[in-house]
């Protein structure tokens, strides 16, 4: 047997595995990717493999990021059967079906008001696309195991997490893995807890919580007290929600507040036609949860459900206070954009988000303190209250997953990690292996794993090994001038000779990687190193990570970049990593010079023998420039912006000076006085620098 990551490997979402074993292959979910723009593209583009070679697919549930891009894979191809839960079928149709409804209206709209840079915009998938692929389903119960191809047998077994998800083992006559699929909490409010497997010989977990532990605040009482908050101004409570799973979750526990007197009787509204519809799922799928017939009767008459557009048109007039639940979760999409347009610029009230942000998505921006969002082409500011509440998350956490690995009795011979951010996954690969002793690795996207039977081999991440360079057409001393292509040959490169050639390779790499990467502009942050406790490094990463997963700088393919250096350098990249998000590195190989910083992300990291060459290919990119006091390096490098800036070679480009009285008077003693220059901003300190930035960046 053979696994292939074809998403969710280093990030969480557009989870798709291949399994192939003998002829047959099957793709265990089939995900949409979401989040940032560079991760939405790839739904634009081909699978690995074609859609018509693959036999079956195995659905774990039925969120977007595991079932969203199935409607392409069936219009691209595929014709074998989608095999889930019954639970799962029928949640699946719902979220399929207002998907397609939600990305064909927002193209419209687009098409509609102009903004956007296709013409026409057009839906990733349409209503009948989705329509297709449910009529694939084929639904298994929990624990009936069937074969699926060749020698091949599925079973499925409870997950938690959500109405009808499952984890997922698939074996063969030689060996066997199991895909735990998103799991779900020990002792959630709504769903019963995972089921714990018998031993399998090769495991793939999630690890979205990898590294973090759910609140210890009763989720109950965190949200009473922020429900008594609002209620108190006479605010409206807006709580972004996804429509399957946590708006259930929070219908039942405001149902338990006010029947227990904990916060006063309010109206509660649930906004969103596919919430509805799955919560009245629930009471024909009563068996898969803790939640009785009796139970979800009592939801169905105390919250009032808005199932037209006119009906959710008129809550906008309607006077707090209230509770309005609206998907989706993460601000992505769907009615609750119009609410909060309406709501969010009063402070009276609340924007509540009571779930995992990814980064780049509207919420990931908010919870990570952006005052202002970009809603169908118009910028909208955040003046609300904005509050979080992680208690109500349906995955389990690093301890959660922990314990529930424990009960497996013994352990597989390798596991993989998928379905989290590196970070997230690396903490998690850490715990697993100092606390269970467990062989565990990441999962690597791309990367064949040969699964060997248990007592041969352990099976191998480098079952198909990483490209190795072509070699010369003969390796012996007597000809290196055989050699295929002169790269392969590293003292003949370094002649002085070449040094031309060296140059123009290195612009070259510089060009050809930012194009591959689709980075259209850079954002320069400029600084020298400092030491440790710089309280200046501080304003570094908030810099950072304010700037790095942007909208301003998404929505323009903008990356952020530094020299690479550590000090500042080091500090804002360590910033955008936390927010999420990454760094471009350009670094000057000087005599004396420091390597670039560890945090620099190596793909994206560049390399020059001289300063000169670094800033002509740095600068020609540059569409704002932010710089620190800092060393000659810093200095040389900020005038020759101002040069470039004062002749009309780099455009109506900002350069914001942190310190401006600093650098007002260098540049005086300098004889290169800036204020000619329109451009040039100086601030006081890196929120500055983020303002200035942002405003020159929304004229």
């Amino acid at each position: 047997m053979q696994i292939q990551f074809l998403g969710a490997a280093g990030t969480v979402t557009g989870s798709k595995t291949l399994v192939t074993s003998g002829e047959v292959r099957v793709l265990v979910d089939c995900g949409m990717f979401q989040g940032f723009k560079h991760l939405r593209r790839r739904n634009w583009e081909a699978l690995e493999i074609p859609p018509g070679d693959i036999d079956a697919v195995v659905l774990t549930h039925a969120h977007l990021d595991h079932v969203g891009w199935l409607p392409v894979l069936v219009r691209e191809g595929f014709r074998g059967k989608v095999y889930c839960t019954p639970a799962t079928r029928k949640l699946a149709a719902l979220i399929l079906a207002d998907s397609a409804h939600i990305q064909e209206e927002d193209a419209k709209r687009a098409n509609r008001k102009g903004y956007t840079r296709h013409q026409p915009a057009k839906p990733l998938y349409t209503q009948g696309d989705a329509e297709q692929a449910v009529r694939r389903f084929h639904t298994i119960p929990w624990g009936q195991t069937v074969p699926i191809g060749g020698s091949l047998e599925l079973t499925l077994q409870p997950a938690g997490h959500i109405l009808g998800a499952s984890m997922a083992r698939l074996e063969d006559s030689e060996v066997s893995v199991l895909f735990s699929g998103d799991l779900g909490r020990p002792d959630d409010q709504v769903m019963n807890p995972p089921y714990t497997p018998k031993p399998v010989d090769y495991l793939i977990l999630e690890s979205t919580y990898g590294g973090r532990a759910h609140e210890d605040t009763e989720p109950l009482e965190a949200l009473a007290e922020v429900a008594r908050r609002t209620i108190a101004r006479s605010g409206v409570l807006l709580i972004p929600s996804f429509a399957v799973g946590r708006a259930q979750a929070l219908l039942w526990a405001l149902h338990q507040l006010m029947d227990q007197g904990r916060i006063p009787e309010v109206d509660v509204v649930l906004d969103s036609p596919m919430a509805i519809s799955t919560t009245e799922l629930y009471r024909p799928f009563h068996d898969n949860i803790r939640l009785t017939e009796g139970d979800m009767g009592a939801l169905r008459r105390e919250v009032h459900y808005t199932r037209t557009a006119m009906e959710s048109k008129r809550l906008n007039g309607k006077d707090g206070p209230f509770v309005l639940i609206s998907a989706s979760g993460m601000l992505t999409g769907g009615r609750v954009l119009h609410h909060l347009a309406a709501r969010a610029g009063s402070p009276r009230n609340t924007l509540l988000f009571v779930g995992y942000q990814a980064p780049g998505t509207r919420g990931g921006n908010i919870v990570r303190g952006e005052k202002k969002i970009k809603l169908h082409g118009d910028w909208v500011p955040i003046e609300c209250e904005v509050a979080r509440i992680d208690g109500f998350s349906a995955h389990a956490d690093q301890d959660e997953a922990l314990g529930w690995l424990r009960g497996f009795g013994q352990a597989p011979t390798k596991t993989w990690l998928n379905h989290g951010e590196p970070d997230s996954s690396e903490t998690m690969r850490l715990a697993i292996g100092e606390q269970l002793g467990w062989d565990c690795e990441l999962a690597r996207e791309g990367v064949v794993l040969q699964l060997d039977p248990p007592g041969m081999q352990q099976a191998s991440s480098h079952a198909a090994p990483e490209p190795v360079p072509p070699q010369p057409l003969s390796a012996t001393p007597q000809a290196p001038s055989l050699a295929v292509a002169a790269g392969l040959d590293a003292a003949f490169l370094a002649r002085d000779e070449l040094r031309p050639t060296r140059l123009l390779l290195a612009a070259e790499q510089v060009q050809t990687t930012l194009r591959d990467e689709g980075i259209e502009g850079l954002v320069v942050v400029l600084g020298e190193p400092r030491p440790e406790g710089d309280p200046v490094l501080a304003q570094a990463r908030e810099l950072g990570r304010a700037l790095a997963v942007h909208p301003a700088l998404q929505e323009r393919h903008w990356r952020l970049a530094t020299t690479a250096r550590p000090g500042i350098g080091a500090a804002v990249t360590e910033g955008a990593r936390l927010a999420g998000g990454s760094v471009a590195g350009f670094h000057a190989a000087q005599p004396g010079e420091p390597l670039p910083h560890a945090t620099t992300q190596p793909r994206l990291c560049f390399r020059f023998e001289h300063p000169a060459l670094r800033d002509l290919l740095l600068l020609e990119r540059c569409r704002a420039l932010v710089a620190f006091p800092g060393d000659l390096d810093t200095v040389a490098t900020v005038l020759r912006a101002l040069d470039l800036a004062r002749a009309g070679r780099m455009g109506d480009v900002p350069l914001v000076l942190i310190d401006g009285a600093w650098w007002s008077t260098l540049l005086r003693a300098l004889g290169a006085d800036s204020s000619d220059t329109a451009s040039v901003c100086p601030v006081d300190d890196a929120a500055g620098a983020v303002e200035a930035l942002l405003d020159s960046l929304s004229r």
